[in-house]
């Protein structure tokens, strides 16, 4: 079995990027600025309205991954830590294989749009264990979309979470 393939492999990966948000999520929250605020509201608001684009059935364009890249880093940003943002960052980017797959294998699984407006009030509550638990499940809800994929087609070919060369 490909160690990169596998859905235990998935679940290894996914609960270590989760120890990592835990760690940046809570002290954001509490200690996040005012700038840490504009920017976590000005990235909703853009992913919102590529979200509204969705909907609608029109093209997000080239920027969509970055765009929801950005309101997953804004979340974090506040705590301010460099090497906590370093990891989470390495971390992100090997997840966003994962979520970029989970969104073409099931769109209508979830609904991503509430998840992230509910990421988005917990933050500005300043209510830690909220955003965590809704943080948890919105990576999870992911987990179990491609974990069932992996589960299906064993031995996958060509799927891995290794930064490509």
């Amino acid at each position: 079995m490909d160690i990169h393939s596998s859905s235990q492999s998935t679940r290894v990966y996914l609960r270590l990027r989760q120890l990592i948000v835990d760690g940046a999520l809570g002290p954001a929250i509490k200690q996040g600025d005012v700038e840490w605020e504009r920017h976590l509201r000005a990235s909703f608001d853009l992913l919102q309205a590529q979200h509204a684009r969705l909907r609608q059935q029109l093209p997000v364009g080239e920027f969509a991954q970055q765009i929801h890249e950005d309101f997953h880093m804004a979340l974090v940003s506040g705590c301010n830590n460099p090497w906590t943002m370093r990891t989470y960052n390495i971390l992100y980017r090997g997840c966003e294989r994962y979520r970029s797959m989970a969104a073409r294998l099931e769109p209508q699984r979830r609904n991503v749009e509430l998840e992230h407006a509910g990421l988005m009030v917990a933050a500005l509550e300043r209510n830690v264990d909220e955003g965590k638990r809704r943080i948890r499940e919105h990576a999870m809800r992911t987990c179990e979309v491609i974990c069932d994929w992996l589960d299906a087609n064993p031995g996958a070919a060509g799927f891995s979470v290794e930064p490509a060369a």
